[in-house]
């Protein structure tokens, strides 16, 4: 089965992770798969949910640990920087930052698997947004600040034709007050003043009440995906 071999994860975690990028239709692909391999940790995604059959294989322990969305949004030409939104432009991440970059890792696929402890999935959160704020995964990293305190952040590519928020997330004591808004409408004035029409990005088909707000900023869904973590069991193949 086709697949690519993960470096950066595979250095992170310690052992061989890679991603398929073909599709599961039997348990003999499992099989086959196992023996063409040794990856530990395979991550999969794909638009059908796989049947107890194959989760239920003897080759891997396969966790669904999230079911994405992904949606997309027009971008409002009147849309204005917010007066409490800024650039960050500081070479190290403000503490309050860093605690909101693991707010926004909480539901993430690496909190939810059971094999990843709490502290390896925070760790990988550190790295995510220093290596933003040092413009290396992000090209823009907004943040809101109330009385010099950063209580909502939202980080976004813009390498490809339409940008792409990576991360977002506000303090759970100021939710409902407006400040994911205040980013929105921020992200969506830069953009446009570079000459963008579109952004895209992600959410959890759980998450209720991202959906609701991404409603009322008029974004719209379109394709679901499953995401699977493929660990490798040791079966004794005949």
């Amino acid at each position: 089965m086709e697949f690519n071999k993960l470096e950066w994860d595979s250095e992170f975690f310690g052992f061989p992770v890679g991603k398929l990028i073909q599709e599961i239709d039997s348990e003999n692909d499992l099989k086959n798969f196992y023996s063409e391999t040794d990856l530990k940790l395979i991550y999969y995604i794909t638009k059908k949910e796989l049947v107890e059959e194959l989760r239920s294989n003897e080759f891997f322990d396969v966790i669904l640990v999230d079911e994405k969305v992904s949606i997309q949004k027009t971008l409002n030409r009147d849309a204005k920087i917010h007066p409490k939104v800024e650039i960050y432009d500081e070479e190290e991440v403000d503490p309050d930052l860093m605690r909101l970059a693991f707010t926004a890792g909480l539901h993430s696929r690496f909190f939810k698997d059971k094999n990843i402890s709490h502290g390896k999935a925070k760790e990988l959160y550190q790295i995510w947004i220093e290596k933003s704020v040092k413009r290396i995964l992000a090209d823009i990293v907004l943040v809101y600040r109330l009385d010099k305190r950063i209580i909502g952040f939202m980080t976004i590519l813009t390498e490809s034709k339409n940008p792409h928020v990576s991360l977002l997330a506000v303090d759970p004591e100021f939710e409902g007050r407006g400040v994911s808004f205040a980013l929105m409408s921020s992200m969506e004035g830069i953009l446009i003043s570079k000459g963008y029409e579109i952004v895209k990005s992600e959410t959890q088909d759980q998450n209720k009440k991202a959906k609701l707000i991404y409603r009322r900023q008029g974004v719209e869904f379109k394709e679901k995906h499953y995401v699977y973590h493929l660990w490798r069991n040791n079966p004794t193949i005949l």
